[in-house]
């Protein structure tokens, strides 16, 4: 199958406070006829796989408590309905985190009805407005990330919010430097002192 020459693998790291807790993979679909799904590799050694999940159809997979003192190594493979595997994509390398916890802080909670509209949006011709839910009043801040977990742009930088619906706050589709993004999906983290939420938010070109 001919698969890799035209996608791309990357990853999204959930990052807690100087741990590695969580990473999701994700992938461009195969758009070959034939196609009956993925396999997604991972092993703690380069290009030593101890572990093949089958995950069907689906261009994304996820892992879940990873101790911060390993380094994991992940590849995928597509495969047709007789059977015939592509070769290993590139292989994607989730070092180990340095220093803290591996588990989620006791006191961080979800942020409830976090979601953004419109999404999917296209930068330079609109934009997206982040919509959240506070309990009580207190400092926000909003990170968007690419899927490699690269901070992208700050919208909001603790910047004092009143309970209740906030529905204000806007990204627009551009970086840090105040450049266009390109098409794709990113990652807007609305954080305050003990609550957070990840909402995903697709740029059109």
């Amino acid at each position: 199958m001919d698969f890799w020459n035209r996608n791309f693998l990357s990853y999204w790291r959930k990052l807690w406070p100087n741990c590695l807790a969580a990473a999701t993979l994700l992938w461009q679909p195969n758009v070959e006829r034939d196609l009956a799904g993925y396999k997604v590799y991972i092993g703690e050694k380069p290009k030593q796989y101890n572990t093949v999940v089958n995950v069907g159809k689906r261009t994304r997979y996820s892992l879940d408590s990873l101790p911060r003192d390993k380094t994991y190594y992940l590849a995928v493979t597509a495969y047709d309905a007789s059977g015939n595997e592509s070769a290993h994509s590139q292989e994607v390398v989730l070092p180990a985190a340095a220093g803290g916890d591996t588990t989620l802080p006791s006191n961080e909670k979800t942020l409830e009805r976090t979601y953004n509209f419109p999404n999917p949006f296209r930068a330079g011709n609109g934009a997206t407005t982040v919509r959240y839910y506070l309990a009580d009043p207190g400092r926000v801040s909003i990170n968007v990330y690419d899927v490699k977990g690269d901070l992208i742009k700050t919208v909001l930088d603790q910047v004092q919010r009143s309970a209740g619906e906030n529905l204000g706050e806007v990204w627009d589709g551009t970086d840090l430097n105040g450049v266009q993004v390109s098409p794709g999906l990113y990652y807007v983290e609305v954080k305050t002192q003990n609550q957070r939420s990840v909402v995903k938010v697709v740029v059109m070109p």
